[in-house]
């Protein structure tokens, strides 16, 4: 397949996409990088340089997106909406692309339905990992609960300054919570011009992913047409230096922070001291700053002196399911990471374990009782997860 637009915003959407490239012969390739390159991002994009393989792409652009780009405001989603809208128009206009490929289907990413509409181009998504299934598993949506209000309460005492927004938020819930339906999705739908507005896009012409079987009994004929297998490619030439500073059976524990950090790793290492998994190895998210985390990991670490943690130093940028192939892990555990779900494709040798089930009852006992609103992202992606993958829980 020639001529092709591909999109991203991680290191792992790069690997596979590349690993399609390889799979299918693709050619005349661009690829978008989309980031909203502040400091934070600067080690990510680094880490996605790296890993580019610039003998595949004709063309690598990178494109600038607004802070936060989810907070939705009529500029922002203009401002994003026109930038991108140019800069495909005029690559079109130099490269006469055919296909578009994506590995996000939501937010922004509508923006693409724009010029594929207009041109007759082919959209189609390419596997991303556990995102791309939990957002065509069913009854994902947020359902509002009375833990939800509680939590929304507690904000407005303790954020005296945003007392106003506060008290808006509390009686959206509230309403949200009574009427079962999703309030600020009205609203944000309403407050931003049709033509620039966020969504879903409608349809995708092909699916490539890892688990083609999976992905059909979660969608119809109307959301994706042709669902084909993507085989999984990793790199198997890791240097020997990275090799040499792994231990002979080890455990690794492949981080995911949805939490705030502080409750973060005391419930992680709750759950391994009692598992009896007392000797582990973390890695590090791309996206996770070390400045962020290395305070509440060391508190985390004296509260449960049993434990002996060693830190993987220096291979963030180097994704998990690489290093399934140096021979040198012997069990891999994760809350509900991509990883999880690719080790049987990479390495079926590894006893795979996710400690999600653990991490729901901890984060919602009365020890921890984590604030509601930050638990929907990990409540949307345990929900699918336990739907569509078969994990063993400790």
């Amino acid at each position: 397949m020639n001529n092709n637009i591909f999109a991203i915003s991680r290191v792992g959407q790069l690997r596979n996409i590349q690993g399609y490239i390889e799979q299918y012969n693709a050619k005349n390739n661009i690829l978008i990088i989309m980031d909203t390159i502040n400091k934070d991002d600067v080690a990510l994009i680094d880490n996605i340089n790296k890993n580019i393989d610039h003998k595949k792409f004709k063309e690598v652009i990178y494109f600038e997106i607004p802070e936060r780009p989810l907070s939705v405001t009529k500029k922002k989603c203009k401002e994003i909406y026109e930038n991108l809208t140019t800069l495909l128009y005029s690559l079109y206009k130099k490269y006469h692309y055919q296909n578009i490929i994506l590995c996000n289907t939501d937010n922004y990413y509508k923006y693409f339905e724009v010029i594929t509409k207009d041109k007759n181009l082919n959209l189609i998504l390419l596997e991303e990992g556990l995102t791309t299934y939990r957002m065509f598993a069913k009854n994902i949506e947020k359902n509002f609960n009375f833990r939800d209000i509680k939590s929304a309460v507690r904000r407005v005492f303790t954020n005296l300054k945003q007392l106003i927004i506060d008290l808006g938020v509390l009686t959206l819930k509230f309403l949200s919570w009574v009427l079962q339906i999703n309030i600020f999705e009205f609203v944000k739908h309403h407050r931003v011009p049709k033509k620039y507005r966020y969504g879903n896009i409608d349809y995708f012409k092909e699916a490539y992913v890892c688990f083609p079987e999976k992905m059909k009994t979660l969608t119809t004929r109307e959301e994706i047409g042709e669902v084909k297998k993507l085989n999984f490619f990793i790199n198997r030439n890791i240097d020997r230096t990275i090799t040499d500073r792994l231990e002979d059976n080890m455990i690794l524990f492949v981080n995911q922070r949805y939490i705030p950090y502080e409750k973060h790793f005391n419930i992680i290492f709750e759950i391994l001291e009692r598992n009896r998994i007392t000797k582990f190895f973390i890695k590090f998210h791309p996206k996770e700053s070390k400045n962020k985390y290395s305070r509440y990991l060391k508190d985390a670490m004296q509260k449960f002196p049993n434990l002996e943690v060693k830190i993987l130093k220096g291979m963030d940028h180097i994704p998990a399911e690489d290093l399934m192939v140096t021979g040198k892990i012997k069990r891999i555990i994760g809350i509900t990471t991509s990883t999880l779900i690719y080790s049987e494709l990479i390495n079926p040798n590894i006893e795979v374990l996710s400690i999600a089930d653990s991490y729901k009852k901890l984060c919602l006992s009365k020890k921890y009782n984590v604030d509601a609103k930050r638990m929907d992202l990990f409540l949307r992606d345990y929900k699918a997860f336990k739907e569509v993958f078969d994990i063993k829980q400790v």
